[in-house]
This record gives structure tokens, sequence and C-alpha cells, in this order.
């Protein structure tokens, strides 16, 4: 029965690991949405910078001395996004040889290779993820940004 609690602790945390952002960020917006529907219920206005520091996750109102950064362009983040979704299917990867190294000591050696290869393929997905970021920053640094006009045609 102990096995059982150690895949579930291995598959449990690169879980917590990408849901706890969100739901973080969910809480956040929450927060926001309850400080704005309070101040329409009292009838006061918020100054526009309040809701755009609000909206933003800058804290502009408390810290105006903070210097704001502007959003970097699409490729870089999309090469970032990449990079670090490819170093997580990297540690699930070397996760999955970990375990299969630790099921191969114990005596099991039917193990071995299922074990390492389910949890190398969940970090496939990731990777994969990653990769498709990586030659999309790719494809826009060389072709640039492109804005298309709603009532052009795009090209074939």
């Amino acid at each position: 029965m102990p096995e059982i609690f150690v895949i579930l602790i291995v598959l449990g945390i690169p879980a917590m690991v990408i849901l706890a952002p969100s739901w973080l960020r969910a809480r956040e917006r929450q927060r926001i949405l309850q400080a704005l529907t309070v101040a329409a219920e009292r009838g006061s206005v918020l100054p526009p910078e309040h809701i755009a520091a609000l909206l933003a996750g800058v804290h502009q109102v408390q810290r105006p001395m903070r210097p704001v950064r502007p959003l970097q362009p699409d490729h870089v983040r999309d090469a970032r996004r990449g990079i670090v979704l490819m170093a997580f299917a990297l540690s699930l990867a070397l996760i999955g040889l970990a375990i299969s190294q630790l099921v191969s000591a114990g005596g099991a050696q039917q193990w071995v290779w299922p074990v390492f290869f389910l949890v190398a393929s969940i970090g496939a997905i990731p990777g994969m993820i990653g990769l498709a970021y990586l030659l999309l920053s790719r494809n826009a640094r060389r072709n640039g940004p492109r804005e298309l006009d709603a009532g052009e045609p795009r090209e074939p």
C-alpha cells in the first residue's frame, strides 16, 4: 500500500504546481471584483487609475514610484513559456527515471519500464506544448509582427 502513496505524491506535486497559481489568480480576481462591487453598492466612483491598477495587478496606488514594465513582445513571452514547459517535462522524465530505479532496487523488475514510461508520458504533454511555444516564438521572430485589418482578407 505505501507504493500507491509514493505514486500519488509524485503525480500530485506536479499537479499542484500547475493548479496552485491558477487558484491563487482566481482568488485575487475574486477579491478585486468584491472590492469593485462594494464600491458600486456604496455609490462611490473609483478613479480610472485605481481600477486600472486593480485589474493590472500593479499596485500603483500604494507605490507610485515603482515603474511599470511594458509587456514583452509575443515571441519573447512564447519562448519563455516554451522553455519553462520543456524544463517541466524534462523534470518529469527524470522523476520517472528515479522512481523506476527505486522500484528496480526494491526487486520489482517487471515494473521498472512501465513506471518510467507512465511518468515520462505524462511529462510529454507539457513538453509538446513547450515545443509548440518555441516553434511559435521562432516563427514570430522570423516573420515579425503581423497585424490584420478586420476588412482585409487573409493571404492564403
